[in-house]
């Protein structure tokens, strides 16, 4: 069972932890109830760097309060910096990868599996 992760208007609302289809990135969304996505923590920048499992690019349309919130749950730190792409300046963070355990454990197993699979598949095709 999945932790909550903050309450709004008696709604309850839980971090989701996925797999982008495309690469293999990590995913972060907040969903409801019924596990439907609410809002996206993490966007997919294909053309840029690979950060690898323990970082992320922000959402930049994520609103200040889910940030801070986020930010003092530890589910990630301080932006390490921002990056340019495609017109879009982008934080780049470190997450928590207990804090991912604690709100969504078999999110973040499946994750690391895909992660895993992903990586040794494309360490076999050099």
């Amino acid at each position: 069972m999945k932790k909550e992760l903050f309450e709004i208007d008696e709604e309850k609302y839980y971090l989701y932890v996925g797999t982008y289809q495309l690469n293999g990135r990590l995913y972060l969304g907040i969903t409801d109830v019924n596990d439907n996505i609410c809002d996206d923590i993490t966007i997919n920048l294909p053309g840029a760097n690979d950060l690898g499992k323990d970082f992320v690019y922000l959402n930049g349309d994520m609103s200040s309060m889910i940030f801070n919130m986020l930010k003092e749950k530890g589910i990630f730190d301080d932006p390490l910096y921002e990056e340019n792409y495609n017109y879009g300046l982008y934080k780049v963070v470190n997450i928590n990868k207990d804090k991912l355990i604690e709100y969504d454990k078999d999110g973040y197993a499946s994750f690391i599996n895909e992660y895993k699979s992903n990586h040794l598949d494309n360490e076999m095709d050099r």
